[in-house]
């Protein structure tokens, strides 16, 4: 695939990821995020999470994931809430962790909705 098609890249990954070919899936993301593509961005922050394609690296996972959610990305402000509130790949913190779930929950993030008033439970009780 061509540089300058990062949606089209974006898709070939999706394809490779249904189809379990994974080290595929994970260049198509590549390319596309070296084009600025933030869904492929935020792809590549799960096939370093969980692994898949690559070699499972936390710290680059949340890195990544954070700079996402500055700008803006719901889905990566829920992830960075989970990552603080269990501290994978970063340190454990309670705050920050209601801080990104209430980001994202803002923007109608369902999963954020539900983890930030789990996590407010859990604080008050």
């Amino acid at each position: 695939m061509k540089t300058g098609e990062p949606d089209k890249l974006f898709e070939a990954g999706q394809m490779f990821d249904a189809l379990k070919k994974y080290r595929k899936s994970f260049e198509c993301y590549q390319q596309a995020a070296q084009q600025g593509h933030l869904k492929a961005q935020y792809e590549l922050v799960l096939c370093y999470d969980f692994p898949k394609g690559c070699e499972q690296d936390l710290g680059k996972a949340f890195e990544m994931c954070l700079e996402l959610a500055k700008k803006g990305l719901p889905e990566a402000m829920c992830r960075v809430g989970m990552y603080f509130e269990h501290g994978i790949g970063t340190y454990k913190d309670t705050e920050s962790a209601l801080h990104w779930y209430n980001e994202a929950a803002q923007q109608g993030n369902k999963l954020a909705q539900r983890n930030l008033k789990k996590l407010q439970s859990l604080i008050s009780s």
